[in-house]
């Protein structure tokens, strides 16, 4: 695996938001009638393969020429990218307080991904469409998660690359996530969000520019032409593992990966004093070892549909 290098990202975060405005986003303007799109990467800090594919967007000049509307490219919480170890290293954190994708509707202003969220609201109230880019702790394939369900947001995830299209997983969640307040602002938002690869993969970086052409493409700010991607894969979430102790492990294996085959009567984790054991044959999406509080999710499992 090609690695991304986290201080070649700080020099390319420093170069994104020397030309952002105040909120750290990127907008750009066709002058023309049209949607307004929002790309939103690096939600959590270490995720960070999104900024990659900005700059090259932005490199590119891929931006600078729409056929209508307006991207805003916005990046969702710098400030956990850059923070610093005791010896000063730059040392990438998923957040600062709490779960930026988890606060969308926590009341209050007293942690920092609160303040951040307050901040970003104006822009993200205002987008028709949104795709919030994430990646994976543990190695993983593609999957794409809507959180609007009317026909256009069925329609371009259809036109992303990605291997899964799963459903009943945002509800799951411990606090409500970024996409879902989204599509609760108006039943026409398109709101998704595509999950690829380990964050410091540079192919997870490749195919996140790949689907961000796609999105504006099928969003028709764009013109830009691709074959169909292969079709996906359709899972049906029904459980999640709210993780009880910090010292849960898997049982099942010492490498877990998403899309794993567990079967019925299978010992899964042992959580404290319990081992937790599948009641029937599924798949395990986004498995992590990588626990800083309980009550976080630590895996799900999904079957067929």
């Amino acid at each position: 695996m090609n690695t991304l290098d986290p201080l070649h990202t700080h020099s390319l975060l420093q170069r994104f938001l020397s030309d952002a405005d105040a909120l750290g986003v990127r907008t750009y303007d066709s002058g023309r009638p049209g949607p307004h799109i929002g790309i939103v990467a690096m939600t959590h800090g270490n995720e960070i393969g999104g900024l990659h594919a900005f700059m090259r967007l932005i490199d590119e000049g891929t931006l600078s020429s729409l056929a209508c509307g307006r991207v805003s490219l916005i990046l969702g919480h710098p400030d956990a990218f850059l923070l610093r170890d005791s010896s000063w290293r730059l040392s990438p954190q998923r957040y600062i307080d709490e779960d930026l994708n988890r606060v969308w509707d926590a009341p209050g202003t007293h942690t920092h991904e609160r303040r951040r969220r307050d901040a970003i609201r104006s822009v993200i109230d205002e987008c028709d469409a949104l795709l919030d880019l994430h990646s994976t702790s543990e190695p993983s394939r593609s999957m794409i998660f809507l959180a609007s369900k009317n026909e256009q947001t069925k329609h371009i995830a259809d036109m992303l690359h990605a291997e899964f299209l799963i459903s009943d997983i945002l509800s799951r969640l411990i606090g409500m996530p970024l996409v879902e307040y989204h599509a609760r602002l108006d039943s026409s938002h398109v709101s998704l969000v595509i999950e690829w690869g380990q964050h410091y993969d540079e192919a997870c970086a490749e195919t996140m520019y790949e689907n961000i052409l796609r999105f504006l493409s099928g969003m028709g700010v764009i013109s830009r032409e691709f074959s169909p991607p292969p079709l996906k894969k359709r899972l049906r979430v029904f459980h999640c593992h709210y993780v009880q102790t910090l010292d849960a492990e898997y049982l099942y294996t010492l490498t877990p990966a998403s899309f794993d085959r567990i079967e019925a009567g299978q010992s899964i984790v042992r959580d404290g004093e319990r081992v937790f054991v599948a009641d029937r044959n599924s798949l395990i999406v986004m498995p992590t070892r990588a626990i800083s509080a309980v009550g976080e999710e630590m895996h799900y499992l999904a079957c067929e549909e």
